[in-house]
């Protein structure tokens, strides 16, 4: 089974400060409207079932018991380095880090190691503002089985195609720029060569698109507003996580300062959201959104064709400072199938982003405590 996982987030900066597809189709009011039933989990059944439109209410019950797992530290065969926004990506038996603080013998802001073992292959991705180097990428990534991934450079709006051998090339996309949007922030996923599914702000909000070659043009429609609250009218309250089904099929977005997940079927046009607050949201401007008193939930993504695993806090920055602190940081990570049903829940002894390996039945762990960051917990433990 061909498995993608990626994650990322901006760490750091959060900790220290705290039908078919239509433009006018939105993620909807927060008052609880058209509920649905939780479905019998898409993954047991074997079978991929049509997403029932409209908002499911969940409990932290329905996950069952929290599964507690103990990390071990990894030492990497690597120049010693510190993190800077890392994300992370999980393609067949390849392992990519992104890391934008990159130095020593290894300036290349990618690293990529071999399964299971982390058997180091290469560096590449020159920091820097000259042509083909990098200041502010994020990793782009994709179903097709010729590529290891795709990079995206948010300064210079350029995307390029790496493959295994951590070599990058130029595809000469240019993703369309948004009328009256405060600024760009894409994240997406290549779907194939021509096809590609991205997020993006919008104004007061956000919203998903895709992005079809035709001869030489990219032609560009957007699918769905994911902003959903007349009480969150700027895009930083819609900060989350995007990930894409390996084939395309759906796309789901997490909330960082809702516990809220959006599911997207890019087939049907419906969407179907997975909601834990019953009691709706409450007003915020920016400076509230923002501030490290303000509770975070979601904080990095990852998937296979089966399940999608999302990072969760549930706790302040100024709360989960304290713990680190302490000694006594902790996250979770959520899993649910690609129908919105809650899985399972597990409590990872470390604090810092995660992605997945179903392979092999592990989770990875990057904290920014240590010297060595990487931590690996096995799931059947």
């Amino acid at each position: 089974m061909k498995q993608i996982y990626v994650v990322g987030m901006l760490w750091v900066v959060a900790l220290l400060i705290g039908c078919t597809s239509n433009k006018n189709k939105t993620a909807g009011d927060e008052s609880i409207e058209n509920v649905v039933e939780l479905t019998e989990s898409v993954a047991e059944k074997n079978e991929w079932l049509p997403l029932e439109e409209g908002v499911v209410i969940v409990d932290e019950k329905d996950f069952g018991v929290v599964v507690e797992l103990t990390g071990s530290q990894r030492v990497l065969d690597t120049e010693p380095f510190k993190l800077s926004e890392p994300e992370m990506l999980i393609k067949d038996d390849y392992f990519l880090m992104q890391n934008l603080n990159m130095g020593g013998e290894n300036p290349g802001m990618y690293m990529l190691f071999r399964l299971p073992d982390f058997q180091y292959i290469t560096s590449f991705g020159k920091r820097g503002n000259g042509p083909d180097e990098f200041l502010f990428p994020h990793i782009f990534p994709t179903g097709k089985k010729d590529a290891l991934s795709y990079v995206y450079e948010s300064s210079r709006k350029e995307l390029y195609k790496a493959n295994f051998d951590g070599e990058l090339t130029s595809v000469g996309v240019e993703f369309e720029k948004v009328p009256k949007a405060v600024r760009s922030d894409i994240y997406g996923f290549a779907a194939d060569d021509n096809t590609y599914y991205y997020t993006e702000i919008v104004p007061r909000g956000r919203a998903f698109f895709r992005a079809k070659m035709e001869g030489d043009s990219l032609q560009t429609e957007q699918l769905y507003n994911i902003s959903f609250s007349e009480k969150h009218k700027s895009w930083s309250a819609y900060i989350g996580d995007f990930l894409v089904h390996p084939e395309g099929k759906r796309l789901v977005y997490a909330y960082k300062y809702f516990k809220r997940i959006l599911f997207y079927d890019t087939e049907s046009g419906v969407a179907k959201t997975v909601d834990f607050n019953k009691e709706g949201v409450v007003a915020a401007n920016d400076i509230v959104t923002l501030g490290p008193d303000n509770v975070t939930f979601y904080w990095g993504a990852s998937c296979s064709a089966d399940y999608i695993y999302l990072t969760y806090s549930g706790r302040t920055p100024i709360q989960v400072t304290k713990e680190n602190n302490e000694g006594d940081g902790y996250i979770f990570v959520e899993q649910f199938d690609w129908h919105g049903n809650p899985i399972r829940k597990y409590k990872l002894d470390h604090w810092g982003p995660t992605v997945v390996d179903e392979k092999n039945q592990r989770i990875y762990q990057l904290s920014y405590l240590y010297d060595d960051p990487l931590f690996v917990y096995e799931m059947n433990d």
